[in-house]
């Protein structure tokens, strides 16, 4: 059996700067050196300087020169949005650790349907970044939790409203569809009868079967 030898020192031989990517990047935006070198707080040739390091390290052009200012290579289009993440990411990890841990206990209310979907990669993320914080899940109606909400027995509530205008941060809109099936007809028939997931007094209520 043939052995496969890795060689990790290889990759890392020319690693990217941070730097230089901020500075590929506002050079990207504005395209236009002058205009970058304000952003970055460097001489116009600095900037130049640091442009031609990073494409000498990547093995290719980022960009190409023109009177008015400079475009985007194919390998500049590339590089900008995995730069881009990169400098975000190192952006958001240094003003998390700049801020002080989160401790304390925090209870969420959330109806069925995520419960096994969304809200354990979420409460996953979360407890990675802020591990002292206890949060405490309840799993119930969006009129229950409404209410519990109104009460102070939690303190999140995720929930279904109604179309229209809401003072609640809105995380996703869902539109309605309607669903039926040609094998047995039941869109043909009068009165329609329809499976509805329906808002009354003040919340949102169980399954019915209702006639319309």
């Amino acid at each position: 059996m043939a052995a496969i030898r890795f060689s990790y020192g290889a990759s890392m031989v020319n690693p990217l700067d941070s730097d230089l990517l901020r500075t590929f990047l506002a050079v990207a935006d504005t395209g236009n050196v002058t205009r970058a070198a304000d952003i970055v707080r460097r001489t116009q040739s600095a900037v130049s300087m640091q442009i031609r390091k990073l494409e000498e390290l990547i093995g290719s052009a980022l960009f190409e020169r023109h009177s008015r200012g400079v475009i985007l290579t194919d390998e500049g289009r590339r590089l900008v949005d995995n730069a881009r993440r990169i400098v975000t990411l190192l952006d958001d990890t240094a003003a998390a650790m700049r801020s002080p841990a989160l401790d304390g206990s925090v209870r969420i209310g959330i109806s069925e349907e995520y419960i096994n979907s969304t809200l354990p990669k979420a409460l996953g993320a979360f407890a990675a970044i802020h591990p002292g914080v206890e949060v405490t899940v309840r799993q119930d109606t969006s009129m229950s939790n409404t209410a519990a909400l109104a009460a102070g027995e939690i303190d999140i509530a995720v929930v279904f409203e109604p179309g229209g205008r809401t003072r609640s941060e809105v995380l996703m809109v869902n539109p309605t569809v309607w669903v039926t099936c040609d094998q047995h007809g039941a869109h043909q028939r009068q009165p329609l009868p329809i499976a509805t997931y329906t808002y009354a007094e003040g919340g949102w209520c169980d399954d019915l079967l209702c006639g319309a």
